[in-house]
């Protein structure tokens, strides 16, 4: 499904498969290239999450977090 949207520019993507579960996105990298792939996983790998949509306010939000246990790693 994925590759319908190939068209429009430098696109990234990934896939999640297990236990009958799938789990894919699929995004315009301009933004946070490296640090915004998706699925992002948890450290110990029990969450799996993909996200659509921008966070205009993403560095206030960042600098809220940060020392918290929800810190961002992306930008």
């Amino acid at each position: 499904m994925g590759e319908v949207i190939n068209y429009r520019g430098p696109d990234d993507g990934d896939y999640y498969f297990k236990n009958g579960v799938a789990i894919g996105n699929k995004r315009l990298s301009i933004i946070d290239v490296e640090g915004g792939k998706q699925p992002f996983y948890s450290d110990d790998m029990k969450v799996i999450v993909v996200q659509m949509g921008k966070y205009l306010i993403i560095l206030e939000l960042s600098k809220e977090l940060k020392g918290t246990r929800y810190e961002c790693r992306t930008n």
